[in-house]
């Protein structure tokens, strides 16, 4: 092999070492035929977003294969994040803003239960008939106490002035009889006629309810051998 041959050879070789860093960049950063598009309009939460640059200045954005670029950092400043650059290891960062804590809404609104009265233990009777008892009964082997029953064959009744409004009226009777049916109640509201019981068979217990939303006065009438085990207003 002489001279002239050997140097071309050479100055080849060295030719491919100089290229291959070239080369291997290009497999990184890529050179692109983009526009500047001054014609887009971007809308960020119902107002116009405008990319601006460090400086303020404001930066139209890229058009590459039909898809729209704006800058990093003003996307990130515009999102209230933090962006950052590092040219040593060529990273950028993007910090999310921190959302504060929000206390729990507390509803300091005081629940109000319904308030139930005993008209025979809370509210006595503003009138009462003289048949009329109080005291205890036992039924069934069950004492009861108090109570208002009546112990003879003529009806007898309490009134009750209702100082306030109420929603509802609860009632339980029994027979104060361990053989005998008891006759049951009358209920009136107001001087008109709410309920009219059956007759309750010795032992076993009869429970109502109604409104009583208008209602200013009650008065109940026991009949023979009946026993009220409980009248609630609430």
């Amino acid at each position: 092999m002489n001279k002239k041959t050997l140097v071309c050879i050479l100055a080849v070789l060295m030719g491919l070492t100089v290229l291959l860093p070239v080369s291997s960049a290009e497999s990184i950063v890529t050179e692109i035929t983009a526009q500047l598009n001054n014609s887009f309009t971007v809308i960020w939460d119902g107002e116009e977003f405008v990319p601006k640059d460090a400086s303020g200045n404001v930066i139209a954005p890229i058009v590459y294969q039909d898809r729209v670029y704006i800058p990093l950092r003003s996307f990130g400043e515009q999102s209230g994040a933090a962006v950052s650059w590092d040219p040593a290891t060529r990273v950028a960062t993007i910090t999310s803003a921190e959302v504060p804590a929000t206390e729990p809404t507390i509803d300091t609104t005081p629940v109000v239960s319904p308030t139930s009265y005993s008209l025979i233990k809370d509210i006595l009777p503003t009138k009462s008939g003289s048949e009329l008892s109080y005291g205890s009964v036992d039924i069934s082997g069950k004492r009861y106490d108090p109570v208002l029953y009546n112990s003879v064959f003529l009806e007898t009744d309490a009134t009750w002035q209702l100082d306030k409004r109420f929603s509802k009226l609860k009632l339980t009777v029994s027979s104060i009889s361990s053989t005998d049916k008891a006759q049951g109640i009358y209920v009136f509201s107001d001087g008109q006629a709410l309920y009219n019981s059956p007759q309750i068979d010795a032992g076993s217990f009869l429970k109502y309810e109604t409104d009583i939303s208008d209602c200013n006065q009650l008065r109940i009438v026991l009949l023979p051998t009946t026993v009220l085990i409980d009248v609630q207003v609430e």
